[in-house]
């Protein structure tokens, strides 16, 4: 019987033939390693089987997946599904190193020995600090930073006064740290040297021992001349109270060789023309502070005459200095702070 074409090409393939084709002895050699894979079937024919039987006594060799899930040293992860999250990955930022805290500054201590002197004596200052920096002040009068010293954080330092000095000392202690600082303040008394010129003084402290001078002096119409020999100075006293300042203080400027009065000025009978210092003073025409001296002043109404005993002190006022002077008859003229008033002195105001 003849077979159709296709049913060679099964053959050929190890397919059996038609059912009534002669058997083909069977081949005791292994089919070929492609014997394992699997044909895509064919067309479907009648009478013919579309099975490829696999012979019985082919081994197959285990894939290498079937290696690896059957050995004892493998432990296979379970498969990931489609609504299975992946493990977080965390995105923070690492936390910032915090900087040590600083130490504050701080004064441990600060003192000062003896805490009263005299003009001219010593003072020791002694301090501990914590701190970075250190810095030593003294104060001037009013209570400002006025001398600089270099300071290490814990130490000592002689301090001499000036003969000058007067009320108290003060020093100012800063230790610094940072932003920060720490300060602390000391203060020495000093002993008042000098006293007052006069009777029932102020209970101020004088800036200085009092200023014995010659003096001479002068009546006006509406005021006074004072002339003091120590510092040759005229100090001019308006008796009225329509401008400032009230009283005025200025340089003598009459010198030897000068004439001593101006002939082209005449007073009116029983007044006088004053003379050399005063006559200057008195006859200024720059009237530098908006009047002429003598429209204020006006006439003289005596000649000059001398003063005995006299003498001129200041207080030891930090600003706005009250200052002391022996005036006609031996009162005591009071000459306020500024230029802005003169009074004669009866003594200290009560105390309420």
């Amino acid at each position: 019987m003849i077979c159709p074409r296709w049913l060679f090409l099964l053959l050929a393939l190890g397919v059996a033939g038609c059912a009534q084709a002669t058997p083909t002895p069977t081949s005791t050699r292994l089919p070929p390693a492609a014997a394992t894979e699997t044909l895509a079937p064919s067309p479907t024919a009648v009478g013919v089987s579309t099975a490829i039987p696999s012979p019985a006594n082919v081994t197959r060799a285990p894939s290498a997946t079937a290696l690896v899930e059957s050995s004892p040293l493998f432990s296979p992860a379970p498969p990931l599904s489609s609504d299975t999250p992946a493990p977080a990955t965390s995105t923070r930022p690492p936390a910032p190193t915090t900087p040590p805290t600083p130490v504050p500054p701080a004064i441990i201590s600060f003192t000062l020995s003896p805490t009263e002197i005299r003009p001219g004596e010593s003072v020791t200052l002694t301090w501990s600090a914590v701190a970075e920096q250190v810095t030593l002040w003294r104060l001037d009068a009013q209570g400002r930073l006025s001398e600089f010293f270099t300071a290490p954080i814990s130490g000592t330092r002689v301090f001499t006064t000036s003969e000058t000095l007067r009320n108290h000392i003060d020093f100012a202690l800063f230790a610094t740290s940072s932003a920060n600082t720490a300060q602390a303040f000391v203060s020495a008394k000093i002993t008042c040297p000098d006293s007052w010129f006069f009777p029932d003084p102020p209970a101020s402290c004088p800036a200085s021992a009092p200023h014995d001078t010659l003096m001479q002096a002068e009546h006006f119409e509406r005021g006074l001349m004072l002339w003091t020999q120590w510092n040759d100075f005229i100090y001019i006293l308006y008796a009225d109270d329509q401008f400032s300042p009230r009283w005025d203080a200025r340089q003598n400027a009459w010198f030897a060789g000068l004439p001593e009065s101006d002939p082209n000025v005449v007073p009116p009978p029983g007044n006088y023309q004053p003379v050399r210092g005063f006559g200057v003073a008195w006859r200024d025409e720059q009237a530098t502070l908006g009047f002429r001296v003598r429209d204020r002043l006006g006439w003289a109404t005596a000649q000059e005459f001398s003063v005995s005993d006299a003498a001129y002190q200041c207080d030891s006022a930090p600003k706005y200095n009250t200052c002391y002077i022996t005036g006609p008859g031996n009162v005591v003229i009071v000459l306020q702070p500024e230029r802005s008033g003169w009074y004669v002195w009866a003594g200290p105001t009560p105390t309420p």
